[in-house]
């Protein structure tokens, strides 16, 4: 999954007073994984840790992140029926 907007992230973190470990806790990951999603060094993760994340900050699914593109210039074959 793809994050929308790191700002956002920090934001809505900031919001509900939710600290960096708090969040990587609630989600299952480090709190240096979190840290380069806010500053953006990280833009991606899988969709279990989105998931996570979204849940623990009581968000809609899709809020934050975006699927990954599978387009079929991303190298994927399309299947058409």
């Amino acid at each position: 999954m793809r994050l929308r907007d790191p700002k956002l992230l920090r934001s809505l973190m900031d919001a509900q007073d939710c600290s960096q470990s708090n969040l990587a806790r609630q989600a299952n990951c480090s709190r240096q994984f979190i840290h380069m999603l806010t500053t953006g060094a990280r833009r991606s993760c899988s969709d279990e840790v989105a998931t996570a994340i979204e849940g623990a900050l009581r968000l809609l699914p899709g809020t934050l992140f975006a699927a990954d593109d599978l387009s079929p210039s991303s190298g994927l074959v399309e299947v058409v029926a």
